[in-house]
């Protein structure tokens, strides 16, 4: 922490008033800064919600401090108390690596500097992890030297000088704000939840769900639109896009649509829904950022096969050879066959051909 100004992680102080008798008090005396020192303490312990720093003179300082920062205070014209302030706090972790996990811990390293030579080396092992992190950073502080294999007088001893310490930042990984993905809620859904066939009927709704996977830091946007397909946009279904908002720590959101249960008769239709368009820092997964929904040929899409109105009531003689015209309605998609059959008394006798089949080709 060394180099910052540690009272901003605190709320503006209260002057004047000081925590109460039961607070613990910590040893600042030998800091040339004892303010900061004390601020420091209250920084690094886990349970310190608040401090109070007394000043009655340069001999005399004392800092207490308090796991309960809604405690009553009580007057004292010698003390400033300190209040942590949470989100600065907590940002402030966030920012720091953790020995053990982010990188190998060394108490103690001694490095040579041969004689003539200018530069030392030191080593630290950085851990890896598959943890979506932002930066995080430790300090390197270089403790004491001392001269090897010769002796010289003590104010030609070497020393150490500012900076004494060197500040590692390991960098951003494993998308720490996340990447989305786009998948169909709904057991029926196939090809990981990518590819879905549904049927127009009354209230028949499709539930998509985006989810931000890998880390979830920080606000980030995100879009959805209807790309292509052969639906269409509040005719066949009744949403066409909108952007989302995910706040730090939210990692998924769900959208909901209708298909629509129209009277037409209309073959198979199709709606393909991407993201698109990520912001804050996330990104979109390739290879599962789209969805694509068939809706089902429906409403006799393949029509209806009936004979025509001048064939309904024919008369004829005996002889004579007879047509019937049938008609098939729109949109007649597909080949179909009809078969025919003649009932009635003494159809062998009658009728050369009883019986039958139709090939009726799909309606261009």
């Amino acid at each position: 922490m060394k180099g910052h100004d540690l009272l901003l992680y605190y709320d503006p102080p209260i002057r004047d008033f000081s925590l109460s008798a039961t607070a613990r008090l910590i040893s600042v005396k030998p800091s040339q800064d004892p303010l900061s020192t004390c601020a420091e303490i209250c920084l690094k312990e886990k349970y310190c919600m608040a401090f109070s720093f007394t000043n009655i003179s340069t001999n005399s300082v004392s800092c207490a401090w308090m796991n309960d920062s809604t405690v009553d205070l009580k007057p004292d014209h010698q003390t400033i108390t300190y209040i942590k302030n949470t989100t600065s706090v907590m940002l402030l972790l966030s920012s720091q690596a953790i020995p053990g996990a982010d990188y190998i811990p060394v108490t103690s390293q001694t490095a040579i500097m041969a004689d003539g030579s200018a530069e030392a080396n030191f080593s630290v092992s950085i851990l890896t992890d598959s943890l979506a992190e932002m930066d995080e950073s430790f300090n390197i502080h270089i403790l004491r030297v001392s001269l090897v294999n010769m002796t010289v007088e003590d104010e030609n001893l070497p020393t150490v000088g500012y900076p004494d310490f060197a500040l590692v930042t390991i960098s951003l990984n494993g998308d720490a704000f996340g990447v989305f993905i786009l998948y169909i809620l709904n057991p029926e859904a196939t090809q990981d939840g990518q590819y879905l066939e549904v049927t127009e009927k009354p209230e028949q709704t499709v539930l998509l769900v985006i989810e931000r996977t890998g880390g979830s830091l920080g606000k980030v946007t995100v879009e959805w639109k209807y790309v292509g397909g052969s639906a269409s946009p509040n005719l066949d279904f009744s949403v066409t896009g909108e952007k989302l908002v995910f706040a730090d720590g939210d990692v998924k959101k769900t959208i909901r649509f209708t298909i629509t249960d129209d009277k037409e008769a209309e073959g198979n239709e199709t709606l393909i829904i991407s993201l698109v368009n990520a912001e804050g820092g996330s990104r979109i997964r390739p290879g599962s950022d789209s969805v694509t929904i068939l809706i089902l040929a429906n409403d006799f899409a393949a029509g209806v096969v009936g004979f025509s109105n001048t064939s309904r009531s024919v008369t004829t003689r005996r002889g004579d050879k007879l047509t019937l015209h049938v008609d098939r309605t729109p949109p007649g998609i597909g080949s179909v066959t009809v078969y025919w059959r003649i009932t009635g008394a003494s159809v062998s006798l009658t009728f050369t051909d009883a019986s039958g089949q139709l090939f009726l080709p799909e309606v261009n």
